[in-house]
């Protein structure tokens, strides 16, 4: 007996330390950065441009045809990058308007430490905005999943806004993403993902911006989205502010609906909805 019990203890003790391990690798996989090279397109000719005050080095671009209706910016999701708006640029171009993309902190080539699923992102927005405005012309904000959900907590506003799969909290969104493993089986790790991002999860929370909306607002959420399930939707809706509106596309999954003909129904929607 004494024998069994003394293989057990460092037998537990060697499970309970790669269990912390494990947490700990989930953590700092959920958070790292997602930095890299972004290679500029051929088509369309695009100027870099970059943001070196108020937070962490911004880089982006902004489409080079000249613009006489509007400065749309164009904001991607979790580990994405600048290139993910680039579908947007023609039909955007044949309304007047210029496109501008950039890389989040701590993504593509733009500095920062870790990924926050929106939290610390939300700085980068009116900094954007700022820079969007420089040309003088009504500017909106095109947001997909972080890039939505970063807009919503920042509290800022273009003169308008497509806003594609937020997720409405990021604890329930998570648990929703990731499965009962993250839920049940990882606990030291959303506790390590919380303190990384700077906030308990379940305070991070779009949704409570959503009724306060002052400009024109077009949600889009897909049917089958695991960022956003129709629960966190119902929820949005429910928050509804007098000038949003709701779009639901069937049998659509996160992010596998961002087609051209996506591009050209933001497009339309966008001179339709920003002040002439």
């Amino acid at each position: 007996m004494t024998r069994r019990r003394s293989r057990a203890g460092p037998a537990l003790g060697a499970a309970a330390a790669l269990w912390a391990l494990a947490n700990a690798f989930v953590a700092r996989r959920l958070t790292a950065p997602d930095q890299h090279a972004v290679e500029a397109p051929a088509s369309p000719a695009v100027t870099e441009w970059t943001i070196a005050s108020g937070g962490p080095r911004l880089r982006g671009w902004r489409t080079a045809a000249p613009a006489s209706r509007a400065v749309v910016v164009f904001a991607h999701g979790y580990r994405n990058d600048r290139a993910l708006g680039l579908p947007l640029a023609a039909p955007l171009a044949r309304r007047g308007m210029a496109l501008v993309t950039f890389d989040f902190r701590a993504h593509g080539e733009s500095d920062g430490d870790r990924v926050t699923f929106g939290h610390r992102e939300r700085g980068d927005v009116p900094r954007v905005l700022r820079f969007a405005r420089g040309a003088g012309l009504p500017v909106a904000w095109v947001g997909f999943s972080m890039g939505a959900a970063a807009y919503l907590l920042s509290g800022a506003e273009a003169d308008a806004a497509v806003l594609d799969s937020p997720y409405a909290e990021l604890g329930p969104a998570q648990r929703s993403r990731f499965g009962p493993l993250f839920t049940w089986g990882l606990p030291l790790a959303r506790a390590l993902v919380a303190w990384r991002v700077g906030a308990p999860l379940d305070d991070v929370r779009p949704v409570d911006r959503v009724a306060s909306l002052a400009r024109p607002t077009r949600f889009v959420f897909a049917e089958r989205d695991h960022w956003a399930p129709p629960d966190a939707q119902a929820r949005m809706r429910a928050r509804a502010c007098a000038r949003c509106e709701f779009v639901t596309l069937r049998g659509a999954e996160h992010g596998g609906h961002l087609t051209p003909a996506w591009a050209e129904d933001v497009a339309a929607w966008l001179d339709r909805a920003l002040p002439r």
